[in-house]
């Protein structure tokens, strides 16, 4: 098969959906000989802000001079993003070889797409001798397919209210789904600093023995300057200080998203990982990760998130206002229906100018007509335009001086506005 034909065949499985459980990813990755075992991991599980800490912990394990393997999803551009080495994509033909090689055991084990996907990663991995693997969670945690590794460090970024369906509709019961990565005598770190969220993690690692760590109890920072290039910020975690860090990633979450990340590199410092502070200051610099208040363009002024919900949504609005405050922005926006947009247009709705409502190429996104009726209740300035790529085209021929443009909503709708700036076909 070409490549094309191989992400045709996987994507031809993901329209069955997610499947929680780790029967078939146990007895796939048995048939495989277990790859996930063969190299030390962190696993980083939480509502928003995983793929950020791990990306963070990718580029600072790299700078220290570790070969290490980065599984998110889902991705932005191409499928060969969701399995990473060091800063480079999986390569094609290996996907298409694994494909090829596994569809018979593929249609033994019924798998999901992101089962594939994770037993594809886990595989790639040890075949490439890495020193490390850096693994997102893709829903919750508990019955999640990465859920099959027992890492050196446990990561849950925060909880709030997504995917309610599957997870629960409490923080506490989203918090004991998420803190089902825990393994015995594994610690945990958390940013969540709900009381109510932190009482359900903790009692999962007592269960586990597994030392509990909630950031806000032992780590800090100070701002010295921020902007749409990154932070500078002083960092406080325990007896250790860090000054004038730069972290190459804009918004106050992401300093937040930092302190875990530096209590990761020291919890693997007392396992006998070699971390120095030079390697830290220099992976923070170096990271590489779209689609999180990227500065696409600065002359006109384009930024691109992926904030997909409501959680994200506020967080996205609170770096606007911290970093371009007086700014009024041309949002294009599309979004899965599952999603509050409701209330994701409200959190925006003190910057927006103009709203432009697309619809993301994916069979669960939403009616551009409802997200129009929320919009019409907040009284936005708006118009469908339902092809992703035309919505971004109309947003950047109609920016006016002084204007910027804001591209958000969901990963699909991003990757769409990505593709059409450079002139290549629709997303995959």
């Amino acid at each position: 098969m070409t490549y094309q034909e191989t992400l045709d065949y996987l994507f031809s499985i993901e329209k069955y959906g997610i499947k929680l459980g780790l029967e078939r990813i146990r007895d796939y990755t048995d048939a495989l000989g277990n790859p996930q075992d063969k190299y030390p991991t962190i696993h980083i599980a939480g509502t928003n802000g995983k793929g950020s800490t791990a990306a963070m912990l990718q580029s600072i394990l790299s700078s220290a001079g570790y070969k290490v393997g980065l599984l998110t999803s889902p991705h932005l551009v191409d499928y060969s993003e969701r399995m990473r080495i060091n800063y480079n994509n999986c390569d094609r033909d290996y996907i298409i070889g694994f494909v090829n090689e596994n569809m018979q055991r593929m249609k033994e084990i019924p798998v999901s797409f992101f089962e594939i996907t994770t037993a594809l990663a886990f595989q790639y991995f040890a075949v490439e001798n890495v020193d490390f693997g850096v693994i997102e969670v893709g829903m919750g945690g508990r019955l999640d397919a990465t859920n099959i590794i027992v890492p050196e460090v446990s990561i849950i970024t925060n909880i709030d209210y997504d995917h309610t369906k599957s997870l629960g509709n409490t923080l506490e019961r989203i918090a004991v789904e998420k803190a089902g990565i825990t393994k015995p005598e594994v610690p945990c770190i958390t940013g969540a600093q709900d009381k109510r969220v932190q009482e359900a993690i903790g009692r999962i690692c007592n269960e586990n023995r597994a030392e509990f760590i909630p950031l806000d109890k032992v780590a800090k920072y100070n701002i010295r300057r921020m902007s749409l290039s990154g932070s500078y910020v002083d960092i406080e975690s325990g007896a250790k200080k860090y000054e004038n860090i730069f972290i190459n990633l804009p918004g106050r979450h992401q300093i937040e998203n930092a302190l875990g990340v530096i209590k990761t590199v020291e919890l693997l410092r007392d396992k006998g990982h070699k971390i120095t502070d030079n390697a830290l200051y220099e992976g923070f610099e170096k990271i590489k990760w779209n689609g999180r208040i990227q500065v696409f363009s600065r002359n006109p002024l384009v930024l691109m998130d992926v904030a997909h919900n409501v959680a994200g949504a506020k967080t996205l609005r609170r770096a606007i206002m911290d970093i371009i405050p007086r700014k009024k922005l041309t949002v294009v926006f599309g979004v899965l229906a599952e999603k509050d947009f409701g209330a994701m247009l409200t959190e925006y709705s003190s910057f927006i100018s103009k709203l432009i409502i697309t619809k993301p190429i994916s069979e669960r996104a939403a009616d551009p007509e409802e997200v129009a009726f929320a919009a019409e209740k907040l009284g936005l300035n708006y118009e469908i335009i339902p092809s992703p790529g035309n919505a971004y085209r109309k947003a950047i021929s109609d920016i006016e001086d002084e204007g910027a443009v804001l591209v958000t909503g969901s990963h699909y709708t991003v990757g769409e506005a990505i593709m059409t700036s450079n002139g290549n076909g629709s997303y995959r």
